[in-house]
């Protein structure tokens, strides 16, 4: 059994999702159709009301690395930051693309839009940082580095 047809289970056992019909498309397996109960209409909105309240500090693991640079020589260091540059411009790169070919089309919904614009504004935000850090590694400004 798959994780989806645990979760499902798991949701039915506790009495957030039911059963809703049973569908057939063609010659394809029988699917079943799932509707949410009150019970998880309830705790759905408790975890949506939750999530757009918090407001919780994000923990990056690059935040570790930063912490140990002194294990590594700066030439390393900077060619791995390089790399990491490299890579988020890449993502930046892709996403600015999908935003001019999709996001202008008149049926995207607001809330894509939304989440698109925050993914792409993390990854501006990291980006920038990551090239700052790097400059400062290259600079000498971080003493923990080996020469």
């Amino acid at each position: 059994m798959g994780s989806i047809y645990f979760a499902l289970s798991k949701l039915a056992d506790e009495g957030k999702i039911r059963p809703a019909s049973v569908e057939r498309d063609g010659g394809r397996p029988e699917k079943t159709v799932y509707a949410i109960t009150e019970t998880g209409e309830a705790e759905f909105l408790e975890l949506l009301r939750t999530c757009l309240g918090a407001n919780e500090r994000e923990y990056h693991e690059i935040d570790q690395g930063i912490a140990f640079l002194n294990a590594l020589k700066k030439k390393e260091t900077v060619e791995l930051f390089k790399a990491r540059v490299e890579a988020i411009e890449g993502a930046v790169t892709a996403l600015r693309k999908h935003k001019g070919e999709t996001l202008r089309r008149k049926d995207v919904p607001p809330e894509a839009r939304a989440i698109f614009s925050h993914s792409l504004k993390h990854l501006e935000a990291e980006l920038a940082w990551s090239r700052e850090v790097m400059a400062d590694i290259e600079a000498g400004k971080f003493s923990s580095t080996k020469g």
